[in-house]
């Protein structure tokens, strides 16, 4: 898990990170600008956001979630 860095969930079922209300992922090291606490998928630096091969949300196309989250 990228937010208690524990075996047995991912960081989006992470008790830890649901108590404590966090939005940072400190465990996490995105490979885009190298930083750790988040993913590449938030990176300022990725321009692609989480569509690695270009394209975006097929409702407003943002590159920053999915369309099941827009």
């Amino acid at each position: 898990c990228f937010g208690c860095r524990k075996t047995g969930h991912s960081v989006g079922n992470c008790p830890e990170a649901k108590q404590s209300g966090q939005d940072e992922l400190p465990f996490a090291k995105c490979f885009v600008c190298k930083a750790q606490g988040h993913l590449s998928g938030q990176c300022p630096e990725n321009s692609k956001g989480l569509y690695p091969n270009g394209g975006g949300c097929r409702f407003c196309g943002k590159v920053d979630h999915l369309a099941k989250d827009c």
